[in-house]
């Protein structure tokens, strides 16, 4: 197996993980920024821009996924064999480019809204504890 079969067929185990992956961790970003909505201008505009990002990338990966379940129910799939994996290897894509926008934004926030909130498990004193 050469090199690039190797990262193809990689591409679409990420891919079968980012079924799953790109739905929730999408869920999962937007339920913990919420609270940027009421912090300032910039909070909003970095909030509504994650939106459009997510939105746009699970738009994206269901696109796909239909082609994929196209492909399973013995429909038109493609002019190979591998044609299914391939779609795979696009999911998969999507994934790694999520992650690397939630990055992205997450530089952005801590660069424009300076330091988040203190998500430890210490007790303060705004939490009640002597």
């Amino acid at each position: 197996m050469n090199p690039f079969e190797a990262m193809v067929y990689l591409t679409a185990v990420i891919g079968l993980f980012g079924v799953t992956l790109i739905p929730y961790r999408s869920a999962m970003t937007l339920w913990s920024w919420h609270g940027l909505w009421s912090s300032s201008q910039a909070g909003r505009s970095l909030l509504f821009a994650l939106c459009l990002v997510v939105a746009f990338i699970c738009w994206a990966e269901a696109s796909l996924l239909i082609q994929v379940m196209n492909c399973l129910s013995g429909q038109r799939c493609g002019p190979k064999d591998l044609s299914g994996v391939m779609l795979f290897c696009s999911v998969g894509i999507w994934c790694v480019l999520l992650e690397l926008a939630l990055l992205l934004f997450r530089l952005a926030a801590r660069h424009c809204l300076g330091a988040r909130r203190n998500n430890s498990l210490k007790p303060t004193p705004l939490c009640g504890a002597a």
